[in-house]
């Protein structure tokens, strides 16, 4: 190399390398920056409300409907420690975990323990009644940092269901000979009440369930100060008898200001077997005159009585159709087992004049006839009826009464359901499908479910074709019986099937045990959920060719008489049977009962492959006594 080059290159060379540092922070500061952007976007996308309710909401259940409040909930202590350690990982979701985890509280305890330890004193009482009570009382004021604290978690309180006594809790057994027992003092909610002036001790709470023990009058001193006046729903179980009721009417008296807002009031009333008999003689919760008051809040939209949380409950006849006429409620939720059976004549329709919606549980047809013959509603859209049935009642005679006194053209969806074993060692009698033909009328329906514990061998093809024709809106069709197959054959069930163009959920008790044609006439685009209700090794005809073909657009289907579970498909294993009734997860391991002939099981496996490739939901739920209820299924198919 030359001097001038070698000049050059000395003058050029570090200008050069200066330039490659210049350039490489610049490309690191470029790449922090790009690194503080991605971050700072991703904690924006992470601060949307939706995206963190699907993440949290995957590592549990923390929702509860309306609904759902009037069950007998068990506190999901594992699902709110993952909730938690998720809140912990990352600080974005801890405001929304933290409204997860105190949305609903299982009792005001809860609360009451978010307090310092330190105000608190404790002692043991003496054993009695085979119980160790441990007393906790206020050793010191609640300080002012106590209630940020405590009001930092109490206006995340959305749902109250309080069982029990309001300030104890139940602990474990002493060495299996004593029940332990905590007790808290009630002046801490004196305190509370004085520290918070004016506001409310729950300020956001929506709804209220309470298991009323009637023992602890202590704190009807405070449930003034508890509730503020938007309750949107009450529901109230109590043990009612003549001894306790001016405690339940000063009860609800003090607790009706807060819900004039109401839109969902449940209630039950549990007589005591020392106390009372169940009778016309009897309380009811129905008949008290708050409860007459609260049933014509002018919000109100469902109204109910209920199996709470204990396994008696009573209501009477009178006091149901005594607030009938003046209850504008447009949802109906009642269990009236044996309460209506001898209802005075004068006692007439029409009541619950803007009724919509009606939920029966009851324990005869007789009965629900009753019911409906005092109904005489000319606005019900949806009837939907749990019984105790006996194949001696007169099915016909309850048809009537429907196609007498409610409205064809309102009247969308029928849904009757019998859960009733009894049949299990008898001889199941035929149910003369004929007696349908009264609904007939009613060419509006959208949904027709009956399930009853009957042979449905009369349903051949002529009657499914004239059913079909009856109601050509149909977009939920459930036929089934007890254990038997329909008698309709699979051409004309087709045949039938391509009148109703919107169906959309389809379930029946049908063999499918011929070798169908790869590429047959029929195609039902419309139809997303399946239940066959067939058994694995005779539905041999079910292939995955035959479902491509017939059913493209499937997302839920209900396989197998019994709970059938697909351990592996793609493994060497068969498919085994679960004993375990209403288990709704195929993809979890089975304990074997027994093994099906590998030959009527390889095409399920193919089936049920292509259906989990695909994304689908596949249900096995197929008790011995009955046929699935395929109408408890459907829910979870518009979530695919």
């Amino acid at each position: 190399m030359s001097p001038k080059s070698t000049t050059l290159y000395s003058l050029t060379a570090p200008s050069e390398s200066l330039h490659c540092l210049v350039l490489q922070r610049s490309i690191r500061k470029k790449s922090v920056c790009f690194e503080r952007v991605h971050q700072c976007t991703m904690h924006r996308a992470l601060l949307i409300p939706e995206l963190q309710a699907s993440i949290i909401d995957f590592v549990g259940d923390v929702e509860r409907t309306v609904d759902e409040l009037h069950k007998d909930e068990v506190e999901p202590c594992k699902g709110r420690h993952d909730l938690l350690s998720v809140a912990l990982t990352c600080k974005t979701f801890l405001p929304y975990a933290l409204d997860c985890r105190w949305r609903v509280i299982y009792s005001l305890l809860e609360l009451v323990r978010v307090l310092s330890p330190e105000i608190w004193t404790s002692h043991e009482q003496e054993p009695e009644d085979f119980s160790v009570t441990t007393l906790f009382t206020l050793s010191e004021t609640i300080a002012e940092e106590h209630i940020v604290r405590f009001k930092f978690y109490a206006a995340r309180v959305r749902t109250l269901i309080q069982h029990d006594r309001w300030l104890r809790r139940t602990g474990p057994d002493i060495r299996g000979v004593a029940q332990k027992y905590y007790q808290y003092d009630h002046s801490v909610f004196s305190q509370l009440k004085s520290l918070l002036k004016d506001e409310y001790i729950l300020p956001r709470l929506d709804n209220f369930h309470i298991h009323m023990d009637l023992d602890d009058y202590q704190f009807e001193n405070y449930l003034s100060s508890l509730f503020p006046p938007s309750l949107k729903s009450f529901c109230i179980e109590t043990p009612l008898n003549h001894t306790n009721t001016p405690q339940v009417v000063r009860f609800l008296q003090i607790i009706k200001p807060a819900c004039q807002k109401l839109a969902h009031l449940r209630v039950a009333s549990i007589y005591d077997d020392d106390t009372d008999e169940p009778g016309e003689e009897s309380v009811d919760l129905v008949g008290l005159l708050p409860v007459q008051e609260l049933s014509q809040i002018p919000h109100l939209k469902s109204f109910g009585t209920y199996w709470g949380l204990s396994e008696i409950q009573y209501m009477a006849a009178g006091g149901l159709l005594h607030i009938a006429p003046f209850c504008n409620v447009t949802k109906l939720n009642l269990s009236l087992y044996n309460s209506l059976i001898g209802t005075p004549e004068h006692h007439t329709g029409p009541f619950f004049p803007a009724l919509e919606d009606l939920n029966l549980q009851a324990a005869s047809l007789q009965e629900c006839g009753v019911f409906i013959r005092c109904l005489s509603s000319g606005s019900l859209k949806s009837l939907h009826i749990d019984i105790q049935y006996n194949p001696s009642e007169d099915f016909s005679g309850f048809v009537t009464d429907v196609e007498d006194h409610l409205n064809s053209e309102t009247l969308l969806h029928f849904d009757i359901q019998c859960r009733d074993d009894s049949l299990r060692n008898e001889a199941v009698p035929i149910f003369p499908c004929q007696i349908l033909t009264p609904l007939f009328t009613f060419k509006n329906l959208e949904t027709l479910i009956i399930i009853l514990n009957q042979d449905f061998t009369s349903l051949d093809d002529d009657t499914f074709h004239q059913l079909c024709h009856a109601f050509p809106r149909l977009r939920i069709l459930d036929i089934a019986g007890y254990e038997y197959y329909v008698s309709t054959s699979l051409h004309g069930m087709m045949t039938a099937l391509q009148q109703l163009s919107f169906l959309e959920v389809f379930g029946i008790n049908m063999r499918m045990s011929v070798d169908l044609p790869s590429e047959p006439e029929y195609k039902f685009p419309s139809i997303k959920a399946l239940a066959p209700r067939g058994s694995p090794v005779a539905d041999v005809g079910l292939t995955v060719g035959f479902i491509q073909s017939v059913f493209p657009s499937l997302k839920f289907i209900v396989i197998g008489g019994e709970p059938t579970k697909i351990i592996r498909p793609l493994d060497e294993r068969i498919a085994e049977n679960d004993s375990t009734e209403g288990n709704m997860d195929p993809t979890t391991e089975a304990r074997p009962r027994r093994r099906a002939p590998r030959q009527g099981m390889n095409k399920w496996i193919d089936v049920v492959s292509y259906l989990q490739h695909r994304g689908l939901k596949i249900a096995g739920k197929e008790p011995d006594d009955h046929p699935a209820r395929f109408g408890d299924c459907v829910a979870s198919l518009w979530e695919y």
